[in-house]
């Protein structure tokens, strides 16, 4: 089955000496990368060095664009050198050979091959650029069988910001994530997206790092506004949505969930999943936000197949 990605992501080893052996082989092959990747980007400077040094003016113009750059004027906010992420910097400075040995050491490959990326669709293209979202789309292949002809599925992805100052009015923040999340879904639908999952208490700040109580004013429960919300995009792009939320059960004392609401692609509820390991280390403050749900799980009919 070949999968589509169409939006833009630990396990503890009690054996002591397995855990010291495997840490050392990673730092051993994180170090090699990193000068791997060190030596490529040194050779890429030098040779463009060169290139620019043909003249004074030539050095003067490189050196006036550099300060430039360091004075924040060409570097968007929050950037690596004006680039979203090293893997784009990497792309954009390395030759396409080294730059897919690069990707080859940081991401692996699929069925053999260096992972492939999807063109975008025009209106796809147009929502991320006007909203200013990120969009990707990656192939991810299996090996062909020889009785049964490959289906595809399209699975996206997305990963959202908050949209307000944490300060504001909780009713007002909710809103204005939900209209920050709506051109996302519509560009996944006009990607043909099938199944689309959100992520983790999208719909409130990710305030589990915090005790504060206060932040459970953004439960709501299963049917609530965010599920509503997304019902009519579901059955609008007739697409599978995941929407965890965190739930305010009010037929159990009001209980508090981390839930994963699954809409159908009729804008039915599906079903429900309330997450069971609730993390108690770190910084990780969910335990005392959040129940623990239960332990089973449910196998959800899907248009594409069985889910759990």
């Amino acid at each position: 089955m070949n999968i589509e990605m169409a939006i833009q992501p630990q396990q503890q080893i009690s054996h002591t000496v397995r855990a010291a052996s495997l840490r050392n082989c990673a730092i051993a092959r994180n170090s090699t990368l990193f000068s791997f990747l060190v030596s490529l980007l040194s050779r890429r400077s030098r040779v463009a060095f060169l290139r620019d040094s043909g003249g004074a003016g030539a050095m003067e113009g490189s050196r006036s664009k550099r300060e430039e750059e360091e004075n924040g004027e060409t570097r968007a906010e929050g950037s690596i050198h004006g680039f979203e992420s090293l893997h784009r910097l990497l792309e954009a400075h390395l030759e396409p050979r080294l730059f897919q040995e690069v990707s080859r050491m940081l991401l692996g490959l699929n069925c053999g091959r260096p992972l492939e990326r999807l063109a975008l669709p025009d209106a796809a293209a147009s929502l991320s650029t006007q909203h200013n979202f990120d969009l990707q789309a990656f192939c991810f292949c299996a090996d062909k069988e020889l009785l049964r002809q490959p289906r595809i599925a399209r699975v996206g992805l997305i990963q959202n910001s908050i949209a307000l100052p944490t300060t504001g009015h909780f009713a007002e923040q909710k809103e204005a994530i939900r209209e920050k999340v709506k051109p996302m879904i519509e560009a996944a639908g006009a990607f043909g997206v099938n199944i689309l999952c959100l992520q983790e208490a999208w719909m409130m700040p990710f305030a589990f790092c915090t005790r504060e109580k206060r932040w459970c004013e953004f439960a709501e429960p299963v049917d609530g506004e965010s599920t509503q919300f997304l019902q009519d995009l579901a059955r609008k792009y007739n697409m599978v949505i995941v929407n965890p939320i965190l739930e305010r059960d009010v037929n159990h004392g009001e209980t508090i969930w981390n839930t994963a609401v699954v809409i159908g692609n009729h804008g039915n509820i599906v079903g429900i999943h309330r997450k069971n390991h609730i993390p108690r280390v770190g910084i990780s403050m969910r335990a005392h936000i959040i129940w623990k749900g239960t332990p089973d799980i449910q196998f959800l009919k899907q248009p594409l197949g069985r889910s759990g």
